[in-house]
């Protein structure tokens, strides 16, 4: 049973919440007694007038938050709350939890979607760290979303009939707590009393000079190095306020945030999509290669062609392709370049630009998510060439744990999915805001000129603070 917003339409807020009320009592009462083998998420939804999701998300109260857009703006949703939860185990081979998440899902169900993501690698870090709570991976079905397609608005609440049919009044009191009064007042702005790089800048010429050095004995080709930025406040920053205006400053990207039980917060402006697939059509792209926007037309164009012709970039950008490039040749009966080559197109952002090149296919038989996430990830844009070497060089360099950066987010439904790079992201926790970024050290690699690269990437979330 699945209910959609045609089929039940408020055209004030306050209508809202008497409307899901009775949905819940009508669903859980009618709803056949099932084996929890068999039981399915359900779908309630009523639909509203027009509203900004992540302005409704900043109004709740709630420990378990999220928020997705694509990057195309075909839809997003902001969640709270949890009706249905998968984890990945460690050691667990990437997205093989994925194939529960299938089972339970049918065409009835679209589109009902699980959002979540994973560790950049499982073998990092340990738990007692600012990434405690998130795990090697986690995808939540959440109790209530105020969801958006097409200009159309719903609120809905998704059911796990199972463990759900005997929890009505408890339902119905969550949903008491949903609120649709926003408060416009402007929050607290937070102002910075410090701030720590990891690396230093010594430790980071360190690190590139290593990387050099093993490039140029031939033991791998290249390594992304990350640094992470530490920005401490006098108060908690709300991570939702900078979603907003990092949002602002980051159009053409792919918006996320992620909280589970309260403890620390993934939020990102990630250019980079990782994969889409539709059914049996996968596409997927290679980003590499940065320069800053221009002032004027005149020097943004006189940047961007400077970038198309650096042979440090193209020959950076060209590992990410062949990677790419090699994966679908595994998992596809058959794909094509639909933009850029091996040299790449530009991607202009807001603040930065990059080299791009973009990909798509039909997946062959036999191949899933689980399959086509073993695959990709770590691409060579946030990983290295050879992977198997350039790994355990970042663990050893990187005196941080990544967590969720440079790592699959995104969500997985009936009979698609969409992932992003978790990059040009930040972990907000208490009053200390944790940035991410990375460059790639390849042969004509620069330390300081990575380490510009890297404030160049960060631009935007520090315009945002501002």
């Amino acid at each position: 049973m699945v209910l959609t917003a045609e089929q039940i339409r408020v055209s004030e807020f306050s209508q809202a919440l008497p409307a899901m009320a009775e949905l819940i009592e009508s669903t859980l009462c009618s709803a056949p007694s099932v084996e929890q083998s068999e039981s399915r998420p359900i779908r309630l939804s009523v639909g509203l007038p027009a509203i900004d999701p992540l302005h409704w998300l900043e109004g709740q109260v709630a420990t378990d938050r999220l928020y997705w857009s694509d990057r195309a703006g075909a839809f997003e949703t902001a969640g709270i709350g949890v009706a249905d939860q998968i984890n990945a185990n460690p050691g667990d081979v990437l997205g093989t939890e994925l194939s529960r998440l299938r089972k339970m899902l049918t065409p009835e169900s679209e589109p009902l979607r699980y959002y979540g993501g994973y560790r950049f690698h499982d073998g990092q870090g340990d738990s007692d760290n600012e990434w405690n709570g998130f795990g090697p991976g986690r995808f939540m079905l959440p109790r209530f979303e105020l969801y958006r397609k097409d200009g159309q608005s719903q609120f809905v609440c998704n059911l796990a009939p199972f463990s759900d049919r005997g929890r009505r009044a408890e339902l119905i009191k969550a949903l008491k707590n949903v609120t649709f009064t926003i408060d416009n007042s402007s929050p607290i702005s937070p102002s910075q009393i410090g701030r720590i790089d990891l690396p230093d800048r010594a430790a980071w010429q360190a690190g590139v000079e290593a990387i050099l050095k093993a490039v140029n004995n031939d033991q791998l080709s290249k390594v992304v190095l990350a640094r992470r930025t530490t920005l401490e406040f006098d108060v908690a920053p709300d991570p939702l306020q900078l979603l907003r205006h990092l949002k602002a400053h980051s159009t053409g990207c792919f918006h996320f945030c992620f909280q589970f039980s309260g403890s620390a917060t993934f939020v990102g402006a990630s250019p980079e999509r990782l994969y889409r697939r539709v059914g049996r059509y996968i596409e997927s792209e290679a980003v590499a290669g940065t320069r800053p926007r221009g002032a004027t037309s005149n020097e943004d164009t006189r940047i961007g062609r400077e970038l198309l012709a650096s042979e440090k970039d193209v020959y950076e950008h060209a590992f990410v392709v062949n990677d790419i490039t090699r994966v679908l040749k595994q998992i596809c009966r058959r794909w094509r370049t639909v933009e850029g080559d091996a040299a790449g197109s530009l991607m202009k952002l807001a603040r930065v630009q990059h080299l791009v090149t973009r990909l798509e296919g039909e997946l062959a038989d036999g191949y899933d998510d689980s399959a086509i996430l073993t695959s990709l990830h770590p691409t060579s844009a946030v990983g290295g060439v050879p992977t198997s070497r350039a790994i355990p060089l970042i663990e050893k360099l990187e005196s941080f744990d990544r967590g969720w950066y440079a790592a699959p987010v995104g969500w997985v439904g009936n009979d698609a999915a969409e992932f992003a790079v978790g990059i040009r992201s930040g972990l907000v926790d208490g009053r200390k805001l944790h940035l991410y970024s990375g460059a790639g050290i390849v042969q004509g690699s620069s330390a300081e000129e990575e380490w510009r690269e890297i404030d160049s990437k960060l631009s935007g979330f520090l315009a945002a603070l501002n």
